[in-house]
């Protein structure tokens, strides 16, 4: 009965996590701990990880614009976006001028697969 209660708060972090802004590194033991769980960083990773890839799907574009569309951090991005890469999940299809930053040589990414480019 205790695990079934656990995975019921699990649930509700995870959508809790789904339906708001990015949480803070240092305020995430905090909102564990409203949920009644002990501090469980891999639930943000997982969450944070799939938003990201769930928003490549269908464009492309770079980690600036990324970040101001899914409100996850542009520095926690490259982490996330250098996993996939990894994982043979995201793509670098060119190289050029962020739309947002303005910057030159900026690398435009995608998680569609490499058919649909």
């Amino acid at each position: 009965m205790q695990n079934f209660s656990k995975d019921i708060k699990i649930s509700q972090l995870k959508d809790f996590l789904e339906n708001n802004r990015y949480v803070d590194i240092q305020n995430q033991p905090l909102v564990c701990q409203s949920f009644g769980l002990p501090y469980m960083p891999s639930i943000f990773q997982s969450v944070y990880r799939k938003r990201a890839f769930e928003h490549l799907q269908d464009k492309i574009t770079t980690c600036a614009v990324v970040a101001k569309e899914t409100g996850l951090p542009q520095k926690y991005l490259t982490w996330v976006k250098r996993n996939l890469e990894k994982k043979g999940l995201l793509y670098v299809v060119r190289i050029g001028t962020c739309p947002l930053s303005l910057r030159r040589n900026v690398q435009f990414i995608t998680t569609m697969p490499r058919d649909n480019e």
